[in-house]
Order: structure tokens, then C-alpha cells, then sequence
């Protein structure tokens, strides 16, 4: 059987990372292979390495951001820089955790949106501690790599190369 997109989920330690992706593989009926890394070093090409594949196609990459942190922002940036157009249009996101946690900012959610609008990526602000959020992010995030992947699935693999870009509409509320 052919696995499913994956869902790199990018961040620093605390972020949310493991109850995002708990909360990703109590979906039932989802087909999809779960990256998580704490590890923010993209290679400078831009490629992701063996991340990358034609069996594993990119549903999301979601770069985590604790709001709590500014070494989290400064992670994010990072990570923003080190990849590609191809991956980062339509297949990318920022995820803004610790939202409810106002008084513990570290930095301003405009930090967040000016960086994810500079990189013409969506943006979400979640308290994953939250049940409902925490549903309703993991809703967003299916329905994107559904979105991904149906797009992924008409385009050949060659041709994704040649043209490296997406014409998915990456506008999420």
C-alpha cells in the first residue's frame, strides 16, 4: 500500500509538537506519515533531503512557533529561509502556539504575521491545550493536505521538478 503525504511538523522543544501529532494519528481514516523534528537546520538548497520523495509527497510542513519564546521566532525564520518556494507556497504554514498565554508573549503575533505574509505562507494562532482548538486545528490541517494531495496527484513528479511551483489557493481562516 502507497503511503500517504507527510506532515513535517518543525519546532522548538515545547512548542506542541507531540500533542499536534497525537492528535493527527487519533484520525481514523487518514492515510498520511508524520515527520517531527526539533532539529531546525534546512539545508541551504532548500531541499529537505530524504524527507522528499515521490512514495511520501509533501501534504504540510508546519513550522511551530511557542509565542512564549523569542528564540522560537528566531527559529522560524530559520526555517523559512531554508526552503524552497516550490515547498513553502501552499504546502507550508505557521502555527503560533501558546496563543491564550497573552501576558507571557515573548513577541508581538504582528512578529508572526509580518514573517508568514513575507513569505506569503498562512498563519494560525492556537492554544492546543484547548480541545476544540486543538480539533479544530487538526481539521485545518487534514483538509490541507487533502487539498495537497489531490493537486500532488495530477501533476507528475518530472513536471513538479521542472516547474517547481504550486497553484494551490492558500487562504485559511
Amino acid at each position: 500500500m502507497k503511503e500517504g503525504p507527510c506532515v513535517w511538523l518543525i519546532g522548538s522543544r515545547q512548542c506542541g509538537k507531540s500533542t499536534v501529532a497525537t492528535a493527527l494519528q487519533q484520525e481514523k481514516g487518514r492515510s498520511f506519515k508524520l515527520m517531527i523534528n526539533s532539529d531546525i537546520h534546512v539545508p541551504e538548497n532548500g531541499t529537505l533531503g530524504t524527507f522528499l520523495s515521490s512514495d511520501s509527497p509533501v501534504g504540510l510542513i508546519v513550522i511551530m512557533v511557542d509565542m512564549r519564546y523569542k528564540s522560537s521566532l528566531e527559529n522560524c525564520k530559520t526555517v523559512l529561509k531554508g526552503i524552497s518556494p516550490y515547498y513553502s507556497h501552499g504546502r507550508s504554514l505557521i502555527l503560533a502556539t501558546h496563543a491564550d498565554k497573552v501576558d507571557e508573549y515573548a513577541f508581538a503575533k504582528e512578529d508572526v504575521e509580518f514573517f508568514a505574509e513575507l513569505h506569503e505562507i498562512p498563519y494560525l494562532f492556537y492554544n492546543l491545550k484547548d480541545k476544540i482548538e486543538l480539533n479544530d486545528l487538526v481539521q485545518k490541517i487534514l483538509t490541507i493536505v487533502e487539498l495537497n494531495e489531490q493537486h500532488i496527484s495530477r501533476v507528475s513528479s518530472s513536471f513538479r521538478k521542472l516547474c517547481e511551483f504550486d497553484t494551490v489557493t492558500k487562504t485559511y481562516n
